[in-house]
């Protein structure tokens, strides 16, 4: 099973404009990206914060959303959990799931990769500058990654794939 992040960020590295802002500044490519691998998987996971800025659940995928308050209301195709990273990631291997899409936002992208849950990430760099929130937020560890590939969306936007290829403490390395 394969654990990846599918994002969207800025040039200056930001994933949204705030915690409750749609996402008004990305292109039309990178929405059909987006929708391109998410659909193939079948399965994304975000966060309240992240799902509540959506118009709707996405459809074609069971919506996994991480809330401290499992008992919101029943909604198709939507499932509320408290579980942590851990536990959710083995409950929907036992869905029969053989990867999983992690779409946000920060506190989820964060929780995923402390627990070093995370195999690959799919990220598409906006040619645009925009004031807002990092993808990560007090890590304890740098991670290095290696390019898998890219690919250029007619929008002007690049997309990353890159694999995880390590966690080293910070400072640990001899200079």
């Amino acid at each position: 099973m394969s654990v990846f992040f599918v994002a969207v960020m800025s040039a200056n590295g930001k994933i949204s404009r705030s915690h409750t802002a749609h996402l008004d500044w990305s292109s039309k490519a990178d929405l059909m990206w987006f929708k391109h691998i998410t659909t193939k998987v079948g399965v994304v996971v975000m966060g309240k914060k992240t799902f509540d800025t959506l118009n709707s659940p996405l459809p074609g995928r069971l919506n996994v959303v991480m809330s401290h308050k499992s008992n919101r209301q029943e909604i198709p195709n939507v499932l509320f959990t408290n579980m942590p990273p851990k536990f959710l990631v083995k409950m929907l291997k036992e869905k029969g799931f053989e990867d999983i899409a992690v779409v946000g936002g920060q506190s989820v992208f964060t929780l995923f990769l402390k627990e070093k849950l995370v195999d690959e990430m799919y990220l598409t760099y906006e040619p645009v500058i925009i004031e807002g929130i990092d993808f990560f937020s007090n890590l304890e560890e740098d991670v290095r990654m290696k390019v898998i590939n890219t690919k250029s969306l007619d929008s002007g936007a690049l997309v990353v794939h890159y694999k995880i290829v390590s966690w080293e403490k910070r400072y640990g390395r001899e200079v």
